[in-house]
């Protein structure tokens, strides 16, 4: 008689490759979720640099600080729930506050992207001088 011969992986080999894809797993999971921190944190950049052109554009244009970020409305496009704007003036010069109130991001991780942002009463923000 002929012994029909059994077809299908063997418990070790299905062992096997779950260990390799857990393996990768491991690796590839902290790179996509420093790459995701990453993207976010740079968007949170590039927004808080726009929103400074903006506030900037604002009062070369219409020579006044803006009381709100509701005012860049015709200078800024996109969401900036997060954000916050405030102005003040003194000794000749006035400055214009932007600060970021969401989460995901410190002063630290934003300064590595872009260099002028500072720690605003604990939160990430830029400081705009303008005269």
């Amino acid at each position: 008689m002929l012994k029909k011969k059994n077809e299908g992986f063997t418990l070790v080999e299905l062992l096997i490759v779950l260990a390799v894809i857990a393996a990768l797993l491991a690796i590839v999971t902290p790179v996509a979720v420093n790459a995701v921190k990453r993207a976010k944190t740079t968007q949170i950049a590039s927004t808080l640099r726009n929103i400074a052109a903006a506030a900037q554009q604002y009062y070369y244009t219409e020579q006044d600080l803006p009381d709100s970020i509701d005012d860049l409305g015709n200078y800024i496009q996109g969401n900036v729930a997060d954000y916050e704007l405030s102005a003040a003036t003194g000794s000749g010069v006035s400055t214009i506050t932007i600060v970021y109130n969401g989460g995901g991001a410190t002063v630290d991780d934003l300064r590595s992207i872009w260099n002028e942002v500072t720690d605003v009463d604990g939160k990430p923000g830029v400081k705009v001088e303008v005269s």
